[in-house]
């Protein structure tokens, strides 16, 4: 691994890659130091109170644990690469990755074993693999195959939700529970649950000639951990039981956990937590350190206790449904039109699949130099629809292309979302409604006015705005933090009334 990473480092070394990389993580490192300095102000007994407030939550999370159902993650292996393979049979024992020389989309498992990784620059991959092959993408290729997959699938529950090409969850306790009124012999519910998703796994694999991994366990979350424990072309079932899921917990990585990335590892690996088991000995320092929805993440995590349900049930408090892709940089205007086309269309089917739409739709867009910008537009109904989409997103695509850089990336999210009949559906509880406390005093940012509930969260908004990271396409002034625009706010452009500012607030950060 370290000769990889060597590797890697070489390559990239003094390309746009190699420098947004490096001054991505140099804001990290800051963000970090930073979080630790705050860590080290903290007395036992306020550790201790944050402790206590972390206990009232994991006993609510405790109380609300279910553990009858059987939901099911199936994630198609290497999908991209395994369909390219299946059409081209030369490609099987060859490495090979799916892309271009700008950014590979995935790889097959030949290729992995050097180290080429999606989202991972073509040349790179070629350094660490002379021999590589990158196949273009052929997304309508994609399409088919994972319309074959679904078509399985919504035998075993036809309320089944994909949340990608490649990958969907299933609650098959009912046709579990079917099966059982029949003649299943000594078979056990457990069992019966294995059967049923390993034909179905065979049942993809002789309609597609693709093969699939799946996860069995009492909730989303946990079924995504499983579905990766046997790949390729395996499954892993987690009993339905407290103990076996804690323990099963006790040593996992929490990088392994959907939703925790690269930053946030990084923080809580400062904090030495690196398995999940982790985060309930250090949760006094989640509790002061990270924002409600990241505490609540967190606890989850730790203890296993994903909301019930899947499907229908995630969907009604999902907060955002997106859709991205990668390509080689391009200035082309008609092109990236199509494209741009292409993913309102796509983002459209999402949406109507999930019974949602959005008020807020967000332009995503990467430059060729590696810079992330996005643009928000909030319309005055909500919509599902492609056409309503593109007219929302277009003008900020032709605003950017007018600066001729090229992009290398594409996205669009609809967020604020509601039901489709136009009600809204249950959202996702808070930390506050959980444990019952009063809401926690607003506090405001020195640099553009916003509010948020707790320091930490504060913190982090302010470092955001001293680096302008989101390129103006953050929290909007005047209001709360976690809006949808920012004017970019370098501090070497801050007046100096706003440096006063900023150091008297870093400085009441430490006191508390």
């Amino acid at each position: 691994m370290i000769q990889i990473f060597q590797i890697i480092e070489e390559a990239s070394r003094g390309s746009k890659f190699y420098n947004h990389k490096k001054q991505r993580q140099e804001k990290i490192d800051e963000r970090i130091r930073r979080m630790l300095e705050l860590k080290d102000s903290f007395t036992p007994e306020q550790i201790t109170r944050a402790e206590a407030q972390m206990d009232a939550l994991t006993a609510q999370l405790e109380q609300s644990r279910d553990l009858s159902r059987f939901i099911v993650h199936v994630d198609m292996d290497a999908f991209y690469a395994a369909v390219e393979m299946r059409d081209r049979p030369e490609l099987r024992d060859v490495p090979m990755a799916v892309g271009s020389n700008s950014m590979l989309s995935t790889s097959n498992y030949a290729a992995r074993k050097f180290g080429v990784r999606a989202a991972m620059p073509g040349f790179i991959g070629r350094k660490l693999c002379p021999q590589l092959v990158i196949v273009p993408c052929d997304f309508e290729k994609y399409r088919a195959a994972s319309q074959l997959v679904q078509q399985v699938m919504a035998r075993y529950d036809p309320d089944f939700s994909m949340v990608s090409l490649d990958e969907g969850y299933l609650d098959i306790t009912d046709r579990v529970a079917t099966e059982m009124d029949g003649d299943t012999g000594d078979q056990t519910e457990d069992e019966v649950a294995q059967r049923l998703v390993g034909e179905m796994r065979a049942e993809i694999c002789r309609l597609t000639r693709l093969t699939a991994s799946a996860g069995i366990a009492a909730n989303g979350m946990l079924a995504k951990i499983c579905s990766d424990q046997n790949k390729p072309d395996g499954q892993f079932f987690l009993p339905r039981e407290r103990p076996a899921v804690l323990d099963f917990l006790r040593e996992l990585p929490v990088r392994k956990v959907s939703g925790i990335g690269n930053v946030l590892s990084q923080q809580l690996a400062a904090l030495e937590v690196t398995r999940c088991g982790e985060l309930l000995e250090r949760r006094g320092l989640v509790r002061l350190l990270f924002s409600e929805c990241t505490q609540l993440s967190l606890m989850r995590a730790g203890l296993g206790a994903d909301p019930p349900g899947v499907g229908r049930d995630e969907d009604s408090h999902q907060k955002s449904v997106s859709t991205e892709t990668t390509f080689a940089a391009t200035a082309d205007s008609a092109q990236l039109s199509e494209l741009l086309g292409e993913l309102c269309q796509q983002l459209s089917e999402d949406l109507r699949r999930k019974g949602l739409r959005g008020r807020t739709v967000t332009l995503k867009l990467k430059t060729s130099s590696f810079v992330v910008r996005s643009r928000a537009t909030t319309l005055a109904e909500p919509t599902s629809t492609a056409a309503a989409l593109l007219a929302a997103t277009r003008p900020a695509l032709a605003r950017e292309l007018s600066a001729g850089e090229p992009l290398r990336l594409l996205g669009v999210r609809a967020s604020a979302l509601v039901a489709a009949e136009g009600a809204a559906g249950p959202r996702q509880a808070t930390l506050t409604e959980m444990t019952g406390r009063a809401a926690a005093p607003r506090h405001e940012c020195p640099v553009c006015g916003r509010t948020a509930g707790s320091l930490a969260e504060l913190s982090a908004h302010v470092e955001r705005c001293l680096d302008g990271e989101a390129g103006g396409g953050g929290e909007q002034n005047g209001g709360p933090v976690g809006g949808q625009k920012r004017p970019p706010a370098p501090h070497s452009g801050l007046p100096r009334t706003k440096h006063k500012r900023i150091d008297s607030f870093f400085t009441a950060v430490k006191r508390s």
